[in-house]
């Protein structure tokens, strides 16, 4: 700085100043740390951006990398995800070089929660879990929540619904917490379906008899249908008589 003041002092011009201020600050990267942002809250789905700050001069070139594996078209201060997944969910740093030397930065675990949905077809009486999942270090705290519903429906990483009814079905989420921050999963949406078997439970059958002399009023009688095995079934299918009619009338004689 002392040849830079005596310069100034000889009336240098500016442009040689300059070339000479860089010259003397010139140096290798002596710092390189990764930011995420969001800082707090990650939403599986939304955007998110690291960032790789360094005080390299000359400015320095970035290289990003995941798990230890150089990132493919990565090579910006910012690297950006239009949609974060739990696909994305690992450790990154990056590493920051010029023409005097490079340096790499601690790497920055980017933790994305997971929810899953078992079993994939779900029927109206069946049990159900919802599953978060998350590789939070710390560990985390997980909760479950419904959509538009803010009382939260369990504290654990699974929440199960022992014999779901179809008034549960909807949108659910989770969030993982621990003391880095809070993230929230996609939303799982459960369909549940009335099952088969109990749409027929109240199918009733009807036998009708008429009489050709018919003086008394006309009754139908309704009775439930009894249980039946397999081999009746089949032979119902193959044979199927809704309604029976019989005409009774007295016989007549040839002249």
């Amino acid at each position: 700085m002392g040849v830079i003041n005596f310069l100034s002092k000889q009336m240098c011009p500016p442009s040689v100043l300059h070339l000479l201020t860089l010259f003397t600050h010139a140096d290798r990267p002596k710092t390189c740390t990764v930011s995420v942002t969001p800082s707090g809250q990650i939403e599986e789905g939304k955007p998110v951006d690291l960032t790789c700050m360094s005080d390299a001069n000359p400015a320095a070139e970035y290289t990003w990398y995941k798990e230890n594996k150089i990132l493919p078209d990565a090579s910006k201060q910012v690297y950006h995800f239009h949609t974060v997944s739990s696909d994305d969910r690992g450790s990154y740093f990056c590493s920051s070089k010029n023409q005097y030397g490079h340096l790499e930065s601690s790497p920055l675990f980017l933790d994305v929660p997971s929810a899953s949905i078992t079993p994939g077809e779900i029927m109206e009486g069946s049990s159900v879990t919802l599953t978060c999942s998350s590789d939070a270090n710390p560990a985390a705290q997980y909760t479950w929540y419904r959509e538009n519903e803010h009382k939260p429906l369990g504290e654990k990483e699974n929440f199960i619904f022992n014999s779901i009814d179809s008034s549960e079905s909807g949108e659910y989420y989770c969030t993982a917490l621990n003391s880095r921050g809070k993230k929230t999963s996609l939303r799982v949406d459960i369909d549940c379906q009335r099952s088969l078997s109990e749409s027929q439970e109240d199918v009733q059958y009807a036998s009708i008899q008429f009489l050709r002399k018919q003086r008394d009023p006309v009754y139908a009688n309704f009775k439930p249908a009894k249980p039946r095995t397999s081999d009746e079934e089949e032979e119902e299918e193959q044979d199927v008589e809704y309604t029976t009619v019989k005409f009774a009338s007295t016989s007549c004689g040839h002249r």
